[in-house]
């Protein structure tokens, strides 16, 4: 190590490092304790070596220098920022100073212009294994000089071995804490152990018993001095051989174990307890076990026949469970039935309605049945009603069957398709139609699907439609995007009042008595958006109209 014989010392440390040092120095316990003889010694042993009256070990807080060993000056410390020391921690190796009269940091020094009149310092910092410097052993004299290598060196040498016996010293001292902190976690040990409600017990490694506390003994029906000593097979049930060999492995190579075992009590009786292990690795004895255990008879037997409740459940649970499936797919198969038969039903139907109109027709042409005009309207109405729930069913079932196709549209032949079917209802000849068609992007869905959903939201206005109003209107609109399509159907109708917009998409609901229809259009509009992922939006109130709002997908297919 090289000593500054002129001023080049390390910059002042960070108030970080200066807290870290701080700590080191107190972790060491060492200031203002008593001298001791070892550490005299050394400071004596230095002022020989290097010829000096003065020498010091000096440790070094945030505000004083304070002498653990002092040889050749009065007094116990002094204050930090008028010490040599505290150049000397922020050395490397060594600090020196030749002639303190010539030396620009300490030429001003109290101690250099007035008592003692120091010519001569010379200190080697003590430095912990961490690198931080908690002060020094210096020496000092009345008249200029300079220490030869051999000096230094063992100066240097000294101060190691300072700091290896406080080293040592905080080591002994960390020991004996440990060494009480060991007695007196052992005294409370055994009070707990010895007085303890819960059944406590030690075993060696080879299953041996090395003690019992009272309460385990007493479950056992047996005093401790009867259980100390024997293997823990002594207690355990008839099946455990095998298993504390097993146990016994385990606890070593896991070095805890829980869980729950059979206890074998006086004569032939039987108990459950709770168990919870851990193996102890200290102890003149060697390694052993400290077990802690409950009784948990009675709650082991309750669980016993709950699991044996729980398996019948079980079993009840899944014939229930075949049982309803197999009645689930009967309903299936019913409601399949009752869709085709719906299907069929409505095409049959439809074609009685046909003739019967087409009679009604050749009745009003013919001469004489003036008098028949009002019931031949009246049943024409009535076969009209009758041909819409024919068709609503007929929609229902198409839609529940059919596949989903994906085609590109023509928008606009589906909304006039959809205004074509609207002219057979009555009151059509009232409104009038409006479109507005933006469909520069090309729109991919199921066209019979889009159109049924236009066409029964354009038949709903014209039902709804206030009839005191000169100029009933509906507009349907329809604009494409890149992803949707967006279908709106406005009109200046009887609209609805607000607790009835929530309800009018179920089945078979009407608006109210003015409707010819049977209910299942708005219902059908929704079962239609639901195959294709879309939805619809209601804005309504009464005397002023209501407006639809659909969102449709919009979904090429691979090809396109």
């Amino acid at each position: 190590m090289q000593f500054n014989s002129v001023f080049s010392l390390t910059q002042t440390n960070s108030v970080s490092d200066e807290n870290s040092r701080l700590a080191a120095l107190t972790s060491y316990g060492v200031m203002d304790t008593p001298r001791e003889a070892e550490f005299d010694a050394l400071t004596k042993l230095a002022a020989y070596i290097c010829r000096t009256p003065i020498a010091l070990i000096t440790l070094i807080d945030d505000q004083r220098l304070w002498f653990k060993s002092c040889l050749g000056l009065e007094g116990e410390q002094a204050e930090r920022k008028d010490s040599f020391c505290q150049f000397t921690i922020r050395s490397e190796g060594g600090f020196e100073v030749p002639d303190t009269l010539l030396d620009d940091l300490v030429r001003d020094n109290p101690s250099v212009v007035g008592e003692p009149f120091i010519r001569y310092y010379c200190g080697v910092p003590l430095t912990t294994p961490d690198g931080y410097r908690l002060g020094s052993l210096c020496v000092a004299d009345y008249v200029p000089k300079m220490l030869d290598s051999a000096q230094k060196e063992a100066l240097q040498t000294l101060a190691g071995e300072v700091m290896a016996r406080m080293e040592l010293n905080r080591q002994k001292a960390r020991l004996q804490q440990q060494k009480q902190l060991a007695e007196f976690n052992e005294k409370r040990f055994k009070t707990l152990f010895e007085h303890s409600q819960g059944y406590l017990f030690t075993h060696d490694l080879s299953g041996r018993i090395l003690g019992v506390n009272p309460a385990a003994a007493q479950a056992l029906q047996c005093q401790p001095a009867q259980i100390t000593g024997k293997s823990i097979s002594f207690f355990l049930g008839t099946d455990s051989p095998g298993q504390l060999a097993i146990y016994l492995k385990k606890i070593q190579s896991q070095k805890s174990m829980s869980g729950v075992t059979r206890i074998r009590v006086s004569g032939d009786e039987e108990r459950y307890w709770l168990y919870s292990n851990v193996l102890c690795q200290t102890g003149t004895q060697g390694p052993y076990v400290i077990c802690s255990a409950q009784d948990v008879t009675d709650k082991e037997v309750a669980q016993r026949i709950l699991l044996q409740v729980r398996d019948e459940l079980k079993k009840q649970v899944e014939s229930r469970t075949t049982e309803l499936l197999a009645a689930n797919a009967a309903l299936q198969l019913t409601r399949q039935e009752l869709e085709v038969f719906l299907y069929r039903a409505s095409h049959d139907l439809r074609g009685p309605v046909c003739s019967l109109k087409g009679v009604v027709h050749l009745i009003g042409l013919e001469e004489g049945y003036d008098s028949l005009v009002g019931l031949i309207a009246m049943m024409n109405q009535t076969m009209l009603k009758l041909e819409h729930a024919m068709e609503s069913l007929l929609h229902y079932t198409n839609n529940r069957q059919n596949y989903l196709s994906c085609e590109k549209l023509d928008v606009l032949a589906i909304v006039e398709r959809a205004i074509d079917y609207g002219r057979r209802l009555k009151g059509f000849d009232r409104m009038q139609i409006g479109m507005d068609i933006r469909d520069d992007l090309p729109f991919y869905s199921d066209s019979y699907r889009v159109q049924l959903i236009i066409q029964h939201l354009l038949a709903n206005s014209i039902a709804f439609q206030d009839l005191a109003n000169p100029e009933p209107f509906v507009k349907v609109s329809v604009t494409v995007e890149q992803d949707w399509a967006t279908i709106r159907l406005e009109d200046n109708g009887v609209g609805m009042p607000a607790e009835t917009v929530p309800h009018i998409f179920g089945r078979f609901v009407k608006g109210s008595e003015q409707s010819p229809g049977s209910g299942l259009g708005l219902y059908i509009v929704k079962e239609v958006l639901k195959k294709l992922d879309g939805n619809i939006g209601v804005v309504s109130a009464s005397g002023k109209g209501t407006g639809f709002t659909v969102r449709i997908p919009n979904r090429p297919g691979p090809e396109n």
